[in-house]
């Protein structure tokens, strides 16, 4: 049973190289056949179903082509949710921008790097496993979650929480939809789940790949988060104090 066959049949597959299996007069037999590597798609399937099994063998095989693509996509959809929230919220025609989305991904890259390395030093302080290629690709494929309420939010925003005004006076400026406050806290809902499921799946990354306990990998994570948050708030320091 191949990794993508598991995602199929519900059940994960971790050693890749034996999990080829044939029934042979009633005897199993199993030959240690190289798997082929998983699609986008199954990947992102993977995570979602098998989170634990899909993110060490991500880790693994350090598909480079595939997390980065991941990314760019995310920040994609993620900057065409803002633009529609602006729109529908704050009654302004903020147009989409080129310009703009290729430096959010480029900020999206520079900022899981930079994750990446503090989770790396850090976690290679309780062993001497795991490398950063493999560290990359997993906690890429941990905003699995974020892509997936982005994909949700925009039809639901569309369908059901763009309000028309109640009374519309040209001359005040009220003229404008709004969304629905029920939709708004059904978004502010979904994030807060988002962020949790998030973390979840970055302390699983952690954990698979660098072999810790769950209390170490919780500590990890939290550590590298806190000291990445302080890292960029200093950043934004001294990008003020050069304007």
């Amino acid at each position: 049973l191949s990794l993508a066959g598991a995602l199929r049949a519900g059940t994960p597959c971790h050693d890749t190289k034996k999990c080829n299996k044939s029934l042979r007069g009633g005897v199993k037999m199993q030959e240690p056949l190289e798997q082929k590597p998983l699609s986008l798609w199954e990947t992102i399937l993977g995570v979602v179903l098998f989170p634990s099994g899909v993110l060490s063998e991500i880790a693994r095989r350090r598909p480079w082509a595939w997390a980065i693509t991941f990314i760019i996509i995310s920040v994609i959809l993620a900057d065409v949710l803002q633009v529609l929230a602006a729109m529908v919220s704050y009654k302004s025609q903020l147009p989409f921008s080129m310009v703009g989305t290729i430096t959010h991904i480029a900020q999206a890259l520079l900022s899981l790097a930079v994750f990446t390395g503090l989770v790396h030093v850090i976690g290679r302080q309780w062993y001497y496993e795991g490398d950063y290629g493999g560290t990359f690709c997993a906690l890429a494929f941990t905003g699995v979650p974020s892509t997936l309420i982005v994909l949700v939010s925009i039809p639901i925003i569309l369908l059901f929480g763009i309000r028309p005004p109640k009374f519309c006076l040209p001359f005040l400026g009220n003229c404008s939809p709004t969304l629905d406050p029920t939709v708004g806290i059904l978004m502010l809902f979904l994030l807060f789940a988002t962020i949790i499921w998030s973390i979840i799946l970055g302390v699983i990354a952690v954990r698979q790949h660098y072999g810790l306990t769950t209390g170490g990998a919780i500590i990890t994570y939290i550590t590298a988060a806190v000291a990445h948050g302080v890292l960029f708030w200093l950043l934004d320091q001294l990008k003020e104090v050069f304007k």
